[in-house]
């Protein structure tokens, strides 16, 4: 029985790799079987993987008119090659390739200069950050009560707990967030599927929204406490 499994096995793994084309295939599809190319146009796949749509995976070919990104053309990887039926399929197929190229590419420039925001060492910072601004407000709950007498003094010290309560939690939000996104973009970029692109292109949007938000508020926070020890220093001690 265990035989029969195994060379069972065998033959479905056969069949399935009979049906698939390489991507080679797909470009002599798109650049000898047909001609959909303009004159001074060429062809490659990359990122050289395949991308699925509807559980059916294709390869998109990219067209290229000198150095510049001219268009794509999919091409359903089975025993024989085919464009998409479907004017959905093309656009999202299209959609996908696009921002896998752009991702791919950003990623290799991002890392050679070492400003890469999604990535491990950002996760611990965003962490940090927020155990950072817990502390800073044990701080500023003993200027307050050193500020005993100045009432005006301590509401201005109340003001920036209360936006200290905010931005701990938003710090947390984001490193949070960034594994997420680098979780995402690891499968993404390992298995890209249309029905995928939505998910990891909200994923970068979201934390994105989440920095610029923390941004704002910790400028708002900066501004307030400049204010109040401009204010301590001309508070006469002795009221």
């Amino acid at each position: 029985m265990a035989k029969k499994l195994l060379a069972l096995m065998a033959i479905l793994l056969f069949c399935s790799q009979a049906f698939a084309i390489s991507a080679q295939d797909a470009v002599n599809f798109t650049t000898k079987q047909n001609n959909f190319l303009y004159s001074g146009e060429e062809v490659e796949i990359f990122p050289n993987t395949r991308i699925k749509d509807s559980r059916k995976d294709y390869w998109v070919v990219t067209v290229l008119s000198g150095q510049s990104l001219s268009g794509f053309i999919p091409v359903r990887d089975s025993s024989t090659p085919e464009l998409p039926n479907s004017t959905i399929t093309r656009r999202e197929l299209i959609k996908t390739a696009y921002v896998l190229r752009y991702q791919i590419e950003l990623n290799k420039s991002s890392s050679q200069q070492g400003l890469w925001l999604f990535d491990a060492q950002n996760v611990k910072f965003f962490s940090d950050l927020g155990q950072d601004l817990k502390n800073e407000r044990i701080d500023l709950t003993t200027i307050w009560t050193s500020l005993e007498g100045f009432s005006q003094l301590q509401n201005q010290v109340d003001s920036l707990n209360d936006q200290l309560d905010d931005m701990y939690p938003l710090s947390e939000d984001i490193s949070k967030g960034l594994l997420d996104a680098t979780s995402t973009e690891t499968k993404f970029l390992a298995e890209p599927d249309t029905n995928g692109l939505k998910e990891f292109r909200n994923a970068f949007v979201d934390n994105f929204d989440l920095i610029k938000n923390l941004e704002s508020e910790r400028s708002a926070y900066l501004a307030e406490l400049d204010a109040l020890r401009q204010a301590i220093a001309l508070t006469d001690p002795c009221p």
